[in-house]
């Protein structure tokens, strides 16, 4: 069952004293009502029905606007689900992509220097959060695939011939876009998520601004009421109407800013955890991802590293890896 806010709990625990206490002093109430009549002219004179309508209708307004509520609260409160959330796909998902990125960076680095990786936008390291990081893969996604050779003038050179000759890039454009789809869903599907969140947030603080309003003009009334018919027990029984909602404005302030998914890690100012690079050695796979075969590459680089030999190429010098941002 869905969970009800403490604020909206107690909404509803005023709405059921209200009830509970015109119940039971209903007779009462009304009967001293009626005893103001003998001062009225006969045509300026309520009936029993008039007063029993008038109160039963602001007993019936009070429990409409707090069964309202409750609808609008419930609404905010998901229910959990067996899927993953969109939070938690898109996670999964950067990291996997992340680790994506670096296979392929690096495998450009190796063949075509730090120009090619340049040509392919992927001169600098993935970044580290989820929107920007599927920014980043779809500009080089448009470069690899608008430009499937690499350039003659950025190929390494061999005895053998160019390096750049072996390179796929139509290859490492699907391992990208394998890893980069998911995430672009999973960022849509939280976008709408998020969205839904803060029209249904704004839809509850409507509710409960009204309800504070209703019941703060009733619980008035219904003491008024009983202190003219002299009924100090049922003034005494009505709860105190409770501090007001915010107001409408201030309400949709505070849905726009409303609850984001949980996650873990650093944020950014959008509420996005902060997805830190792999720190692999040569041969290992980022946890959640697949091996990626890439031709004339081992099974997985890490970024800026140097495998030790590749098919086609000269020895070359040791070379430290790097991690962090260049």
């Amino acid at each position: 069952m869905a969970k009800i806010s403490r604020r909206v709990r107690t909404c509803t625990a005023h709405a059921e004293t209200f009830a509970r206490a015109l119940d039971a002093h209903r007779d009462a109430l009304i009967e001293g009502l009626m005893s103001h009549n003998h001062a009225l002219a006969s045509e300026r004179q309520l009936s029993e029905r008039d007063f029993e309508r008038f109160v039963g209708w602001l007993a019936d307004s009070v429990q409409q606007r707090t069964q309202a509520l409750e609808v609008a609260e419930r609404a905010c409160a998901s229910e959990p689900s067996d899927e993953p959330s969109p939070s938690i796909r898109r996670d999964r998902a950067a990291t996997l992509l992340v680790s994506r990125l670096t296979q392929v960076r690096a495998r450009l680095g190796v063949a075509l220097g730090a120009r090619g990786q340049a040509t392919y936008g992927l001169s600098e390291l993935p970044p580290r959060t989820a929107t920007e990081l599927a920014d980043y893969a779809s500009v080089a996604l448009t470069l690899l695939r608008a430009q499937p050779l690499p350039p003659s003038g950025n190929r390494a050179s061999t005895d053998e011939g160019p390096i750049g000759d072996q390179l796929d890039i139509d290859l490492l454009a699907e391992i990208i876009e394998d890893a980069w789809i998911p995430l672009r869903v999973a960022l849509d599907d939280l976008d709408r998520e998020q969205r839904a969140l803060e029209r249904t947030l704004a839809h509850r603080d409507g509710a409960l601004a009204t309800w504070s309003q209703l019941y703060h003009s009733a619980s008035n009334i219904l003491t008024s009421l009983a202190q003219l018919a002299d009924v100090p027990e049922l003034a005494h029984s009505v709860e105190p109407a409770p501090a007001r909602a915010p107001s409408r404005a201030g309400a949709a302030t505070a849905s726009a800013s409303g609850p984001r998914a949980k996650s873990h890690g650093s944020h950014d100012s959008r509420g996005e955890s902060a997805i830190p690079s792999p720190v692999l050695n040569p041969g290992e796979v980022a946890e959640g991802s697949a091996p990626v075969s890439i031709p004339g590459s081992p099974a997985y680089l890490a970024a800026d590293s140097v495998p030790a030999a590749l098919p086609g190429s000269a020895p070359s010098a040791p070379h430290k890896a790097h991690h962090g941002h260049s």
